[in-house]
Formats: C-alpha cells, structure tokens, sequence
C-alpha cells in the first residue's frame, strides 16, 4: 500500500516531459530569433551563404528536436527511477501488520466454553525493530506494554476485547515511527498513511 504524494503518476511524468519539450523549443526559437541578424537573415532577404539552404536548416532542426528530445527522455527516466528507488525503500520501512486472532477458552474436563481470549499479531517485515509504536482501537490503546516490536511475529494478549463475540471487534489501527524517522498509520485491511508527526492519544 502507498501513502498519498509518495509517487507521481505516469500521467504527470509525461506531462513533466511535454512541458519540457515546450521549453526547450521556446528556448531554442527565441535563439534563432535573437541570431538572426547572425545567420544573414533580412527583412525580405536571406544569404544562403550564412543561413544555409531550407533544407539543411529543416535537417539541422530536426536534429536539434531530437537531441532535446532524447534528453527530455533521460530526465525522465531518471525522475522515474528516482522515485521507484525512493518508493522501494519506503516500502521496506513500512512493511508493518497487524491483525487480531482468537481462541475459545475451554475446561478441560467438560470442554465447557468459558470464554474467548483475543490475541494482536504483528508482522514486522523490516529488519530492525519499531521502538515507538501504538495500536488503538476506538480511540483506545489495545496493549499496554513498552517492548518494541521485533522483526518477524509479535503476539501481545489483549485483555480488552477478551470474551467479546468477531462481530463486536473493532478494526485496530498500527502508529508507527519508522528507522527513518517517518510517521505511519497502518490498518488490519493494510490501507498506510503518510503522518506528518507521531499522533498523541486521545485526551492527552
């Protein structure tokens, strides 16, 4: 999942691209217009000594169009790549997940229900550990526990919602503070959001 202004879309690289085509040939008239004089060109009269024939002057254009064009194309490319390697290393940073699961909670003689306990599962597909996170659910906190989460699976127990029927759940929401500094929103249905600071709880 992508935050949002993470990536320009094609759409906005081509036009990027087109927009700079028009600048270089605006560029490149307004030179020719500036050199006139230069190339012999007069009012009504033109010396095909400097200027050259139309021919070549077409062929020169030509020229001209496609060099700018083929550099338009690489400074395209380039922002393109740019952004894969910048939207790569944001997606290593974030793979973060999490999801509830639960267990009926059983006698062992009778198998007579007592309940059922709920357990968070967090997957932490990162190589380092998230030393400031929080998960809420209805604007409360789910665990209260200070360990970071550790690369691989976590499982915190959450009391909270124990004895609570899967429909009565609600959907839990991940904050996160990555190894480079960004602030995330994860949800179970594994939507991320770009935050622009680490969000305080509720009240505080």
């Amino acid at each position: 999942m992508r935050g949002p202004e993470l990536r320009r879309s094609t759409t906005d690289q081509i036009v990027f691209a087109l927009l700079w085509v028009a600048v270089l040939l605006l560029l490149f008239f307004c030179l020719m217009l500036v050199t006139v004089n230069y190339w012999g060109i007069r009012l009504g009269a033109i010396d095909y000594q400097k200027f050259g024939s139309w021919g070549q002057v077409v062929s020169g254009s030509a020229t001209f169009l496609g060099v700018m064009t083929a550099l338009v194309s690489l400074i395209w490319q380039f922002g393109k790549n740019r952004k894969e390697q910048e939207q790569k290393s944001i997606d290593e940073q974030t793979a973060v997940y999490l999801w509830l699961t639960s267990q009926l909670v059983q006698e062992d003689v009778t198998d007579l229900v007592r309940g059922r306990q709920w357990d968070l599962e967090i997957q932490n597909l990162t190589k380092a550990p998230i030393y400031v996170w929080r998960v809420e659910a209805e604007g409360r906190p789910l665990v209260d526990t200070q360990r970071p989460i550790l690369p691989n699976q976590n499982t915190f127990n959450v009391p909270l919602l124990d004895d609570r029927e899967p429909s009565q759940i609600p959907e839990p929401v991940l904050y996160f503070v990555s190894r480079e500094g960004g602030c995330w929103r994860r949800s179970a249905t594994g939507t991320l959001t770009a935050l622009s600071q680490f969000p305080c709880m509720r009240g505080s």
